[in-house]
């Protein structure tokens, strides 16, 4: 019984091989697409779930109040970790890191490698095994460090590393004492080596009171969920009894979970990039809408091909096969059909692994390999999707009479078979129409941020770090580094060379509250506070509203001058603010306002303008050197720029960026939201596309003999083809048409993230409702043309 049933299965599927490869095609196709989009979901939910104590693992963080927005900050004031220690010892542990890139070396060779700084209470509160050595004996040494497990391949090769030694910045060695195991890639703490906090505390003995600086990740480990809540209630009294009162209510701390860190999209400072639940929701809806559209092609093309096999089932019946025969035979065929797209769409899962990792820039293992449970998942699938498909055709065909089966022109197609097949067709469509409109929208909101006016030139300016914040009286190298760029630049291709605390593209690190000077100490408002040199007009254009620049021949300038931009003189209330005074609340000041520069996008579009004051780099803190080349000298001035960051700078590795690449690094969430979104897009499009070929290819057939006899009555071709084009084409505009507040909806609430933005313009709808129609015409105008040019004397002759 199963050898015959099989036998006559699989001469089905040869009988019938164009729709036999559409159907296994489009459904293969979409499992698998369905499965890759599952993997990166679950994926991303995933994240640190290794850990033995991830339930009761909580991070503090920062939430900066003083822009108006209440930024949230993964980072927390350094001291933080010690105060929790000493005054909630009913926390089980407490641990704190800070993290940085630097350059280590091992003999010869050297490395950029990222350091977190950090305690041994972190192997009580994270579970990180050991491979070599073990947590009783790590980071007891302010000189000693633990190495993840690739760090230590790429250092020492397949040899143990304990005891070996690891110089870092060229002027400290370290002892390893410890090798962790290969660390999750779903782990959102990431890193290359460990070294004590304590060493950092020799670096700078007032590391642990310095309340105004926030670069420490603090975690805490409590088994007691009511113990949280009391500690949350605390925070605020813990500010106001250690941090100096002039950053009184300028940040607050709260409490999440650790599980919950990965699926937030408003954190700055995180080690490694969150994501937003909205793109998890939005990949989800992608994952499910391609699987019912392959699903919905499956059904319809089974629905429509059953129906020329009428003068077989009736011979099946005469010859006394049972109704309960056909409709497992019948049932059966789909489920093998259904089967075999599910083990093809398994195998191009597997295959296609290593290019969607690289699309989706993670590290996803296989579902399949080493895990049979899950195989069992999907074929049990596959078996529920064929019996679906093949149920409804099965039971109709099955109870027609052997007589009327015999004489097919006495059987009418049933209005609910056509029903239904016009709501799969208009579904399926529906879904295609919607990505690709919201598809449309996305593209032209990254082309609108990427094509804004800023209001000063990236173009040609390179910037690199300095990095000597980290050193005391800085300013005196710095000033010996930046006359050497300047006296000899010209010659290698560097026109113009500026300092500054921050690069356009970076956030914001200071904001401080700001008044007019004799105002009170309560009428302040709180601004960002950054620092420029005198050059800075000349490396990125910034254009002067009203007043004038720093200069350096003017000594009062660097000292008590500042400039401020439109958005600050607005929120000031001057008419014309140059020669004003304004004070720090925190007692600096008064500084005179010698310029107003014109409000320009220092972070991406997908923030607002703030409120600027501009102090003089040589008083404040110099960060970052920018450098504005000559961009037919390129590779010298980069050579020449490496050369003097080799002679002046604290660190080797010369890690020189293009100002304008940051903007484009801001956009990449978005960009690969596009490349993710616009591959499955096509792939829909795709989908409907066999799916209204198949179904419109089965359908024509059916209507030879009257094409014949409308062109033997002296039908022109351009008359069969407006008859066809609009039985098939309406359905097609329909679901177009449906689309369109589905797509305005979805765009809409993705729009309102971005304060600069394009709108979700009617225009969007009608261009998706073209491309989705100039498909369908094309699959529909192959069959239309190859039957409105047939010979109707063989199209009358057909049987």
């Amino acid at each position: 019984m199963l050898a015959n049933f099989l036998k006559v299965s699989v001469r089905k599927l040869l009988r019938k091989k164009m729709y036999s490869l559409l159907n296994i095609a489009g459904l293969s196709l979409g499992i698998t697409c369905f499965i890759l989009l599952a993997m990166l979901v679950h994926y991303e939910f995933s994240f640190d779930s290794f850990h033995v104590n991830k339930e009761n693992i909580y991070r503090i963080y920062s939430i900066d109040e003083t822009l108006n927005d209440q930024v949230k900050s993964a980072t927390t004031p350094d001291p933080l970790p010690k105060v929790l220690n000493n005054d909630f010892p009913e926390i089980d542990y407490v641990t704190g890191f800070s993290g940085r890139e630097l350059t280590a070396s091992v003999g010869t060779r050297k490395f950029d490698l990222r350091l977190i700084s950090t305690d041994q209470n972190v192997f009580d509160v994270f579970s990180f095994p050991f491979l070599y050595g073990s947590k009783e004996h790590a980071l007891i040494d302010p000189y000693s460090t633990v190495l993840s497990y690739p760090t230590a391949i790429r250092l020492f090769g397949n040899e143990n590393p304990i005891g070996k030694t690891v110089r870092i910045q060229n002027n400290t060695e370290f002892v390893v004492t410890g090798v962790l195991k290969k660390i999750p890639s779903n782990s959102s703490i990431q890193f290359d080596l460990l070294v004590p906090v304590r060493f950092r505390q020799i670096l700078d003995p007032e590391f642990e009171n310095k309340w105004h600086s926030s670069g420490t990740h603090t975690y805490i480990l409590c088994k007691d969920k009511n113990q949280i809540d009391r500690l949350e209630n605390q925070l605020p009294a813990l500010l106001n009894k250690y941090q100096p009162g002039w950053l009184d209510g300028r940040n607050r701390l709260a409490i999440e979970k650790l599980r919950d860190i990965h699926l937030n999209s408003q954190s700055r400072n995180e080690m490694t990039p969150v994501v937003s639940p909205l793109y998890l929701t939005l990949l989800s809806i992608i994952g499910i809408a391609i699987l019912l559209t392959a699903c919905f092609n499956y059904t319809n093309l089974t629905i429509a091909s059953y129906s020329e096999r009428f003068k077989e089932i009736g011979v099946r019946k005469i010859m006394g096969a049972a109704r309960k025969n056909l409709i497992s035979q019948f049932i059966g065929e789909t489920i093998l059909l259904a089967l075999i797209s599910t083990i093809i769409g398994m195998v191009l899962t597997e295959l296609l692994m290593p290019n969607f990792n690289q699309l989706v820039q993670r590290q996803i293992s296989s579902p399949f390999l080493g895990k049979p449970v899950f195989i069992v998942v999907m074929m049990g699938f596959g078996s529920f999707v064929g019996m679906l498909s093949g149920v409804y055709p099965a039971i109709y065909l099955s109870g027609i009479s052997s007589v009327r089966l015999m004489k097919k022109h006495q059987i009418t197609t049933p209005k609910r078979k056509t029903a239904l097949s016009n709501v799969l067709l208009v579904s399926q469509f529906s879904i295609a129409a919607t990505l690709i409109i919201s598809m449309l929208i996305i593209f032209a909101q990254i082309s609108y941020m990427r094509n804004y006016d800023l209001g000063f030139n990236s173009e040609d300016v390179i910037a690199f770090p300095t990095n000597y914040y980290e050193i005391e009286h800085p300013n005196e190298k710095i000033d010996s580094w930046m006359n050497h760029l300047r006296e000899n630049g010209k010659n290698h291709g560097v026109l113009k060379v500026s300092v500054s605390e921050h690069i356009p593209g970076y956030y914001y690190s200071n904001a401080f509250g700001v008044m007019k000077a004799g105002a009170g100490h309560d009428d302040f408002e709180v601004m960002v506070v950054t620092s420029v040199d005198a050059e800075i007009e000349s490396v990125f254009g910034i254009e002067l509203q009203s007043g004038r620049y720093f200069s350096d021949e003017i000594e009062h300038d660097k000292t008590g001058a500042v400039l401020i931009n439109e958005t600050a003189a607005r929120s000031f209330g001057f008419e014309d603010p140059v020669g004003k005074a304004i004070r720090f609340r925190h007692g600096e000041g008064p500084f005179t306002i010698i310029g107003v520069l014109k409000d320009i996008h220092f972070m991406s579009l997908q923030n607002e303008i703030k409120p600027v004051i501009y102090r003089h780099a040589s008083a404040w803190k110099s960060q970052f050197i920018a450098a504005k080349i000559n961009p037919s000298m390129r590779e010298e001035a980069l050579s020449f720029l490496e050369k003097a960051n080799d002679q002046f700078g604290l660190r080797n590795n010369f890690n020189c960026f293009y100002v304008e690449d940051k903007y484009e690094n801001s956009y990449h969430a978005e960009m690969r939201i596009m490349e993710i979104i616009g591959l499955f897009t096509l792939i829909a499009i795709v989908l409907s596309s066999m799916g209204l070929f198949g179904l419109t290819g089965i359908s024509l057939a059916k209507r030879t003999k009257e094409i014949g006899i409308r062109k033997a009555h002296g039908a022109s071709v351009s008359q069969i083809l407006k008859l066809l084009f609009s039985s098939y084409m309406k359905p097609v505009i329909l679901a177009c048409i449906i689309s369109w507040p589905v797509s305005y909806v979805l765009a809409s609430n993705w729009l309102q993230n971005y304060p600069y933005r394009i709108s979700a313009d009617f225009h969007w709808m009608i261009a998706g409702t073209f491309l989705i129609a100039l498909t369908a015409l094309v699959v529909i105008l192959y069959h239309v043309l190859n039957l409105a040019a047939s010979n109707p004397i063989n199209a009358i002759r057909d049987e």
